[in-house]
């Protein structure tokens, strides 16, 4: 557990697994558990204000192919924002430079109980932000164009780089499941790494982490979390593409009605004629 005030030395827990392996519940027990802030993709990039500086910085570190250049980043996104701990993409790209750049952090990985599941997850979530059908009508919201999308291609130009097979791919292809998880095992010291399956609860993990097991006002211990994120997800995908449509109907509109008011087009006449 992380003291209030002390001074920062950087994150104390890792978590090491790839997006939809549980990620979202690791982010809630870590701050059960006192570690928190903890950087994860949805609080570091949708709540992420214009100029959108941790998109900016993030992306800085995914290109960055020189180690200095690049751990000298990563510094800066912790230290800024003083994570304690970190789970999913962004962070889970860089487990090499974050076992060297932090020695006494402990790594937490979490994996599918099948690769099959975890791709089927990822195109049912995450992966339709890529689909034409969620790009065109999000055109519209400077924060996608100008942050999610520009994020989505730097995590596919790393994840290609690294294992040379990217996040988004197809239903059959399972390749960066079997490169990432065999990545971290080949990188973190068997010592520092947890291999945890989220069915073990608290216990499991509060033992690795040297912390008691958290409990609720009547002293009953806590039930590890179930964070249903691809729900939510869905959700908001569903929303933004409603207002999306209704954006792109309102410039369509305005457009029209701007090129009738000046004589560009004659609307009626193409209405006549159409009929």
């Amino acid at each position: 557990m992380v003291e209030q005030g002390s001074k920062y030395n950087g994150p104390v827990v890792i978590g090491t697994g790839l997006p939809r392996t549980g990620t979202t519940s690791l982010q809630v027990a870590f701050h059960t558990l006192g570690f928190a802030p903890c950087s994860h993709f949805r609080g570091d990039f949708v709540n992420d204000k214009f100029p959108w500086p941790m998109g900016r910085r993030w992306r800085a570190a995914m290109y960055a192919q020189d180690k200095q250049e690049r751990q000298k980043i990563l510094r800066q996104i912790f230290a800024d924002r003083g994570f304690n701990s970190c789970t999913d993409y962004p962070s889970s790209l860089f487990v090499e430079d974050l076992v060297e750049m932090y020695p006494n952090a402990k790594f937490v990985h979490c994996e599918r109980s099948s690769p099959q599941l975890w791709r089927d997850s990822v195109n049912e979530s995450i992966g339709r932000a890529n689909e034409w059908g969620f790009v065109l009508p999000a055109l519209l919201f400077p924060s996608v164009t100008f942050n999610l999308q520009p994020i989505f291609r730097a995590i596919q130009a790393r994840t290609q780089r690294m294992f040379g097979v990217g996040l988004w791919a197809s239903r059959e292809d399972v390749g960066l499941y079997h490169a990432h998880n065999a990545w971290v095992k080949r990188v973190v010291p068997k010592d520092r790494l947890l291999i945890f399956n989220p069915k073990d609860g608290y216990p499991v993990l509060c033992e690795f982490l040297g912390v008691p097991i958290p409990q609720d006002e009547q002293g009953n211990d806590l039930v590890y979390p179930h964070v249903n994120d691809r729900e939510t997800m869905n959700k908001g995908f569903a929303k933004m593409l409603r207002v999306g449509f209704g954006l792109w109907a309102v410039f369509i509109a305005g457009v029209s009605f701007t090129l009738n008011r000046y004589g560009v087009v004659d609307f009626s006449q193409l209405l006549k004629y159409l009929k």
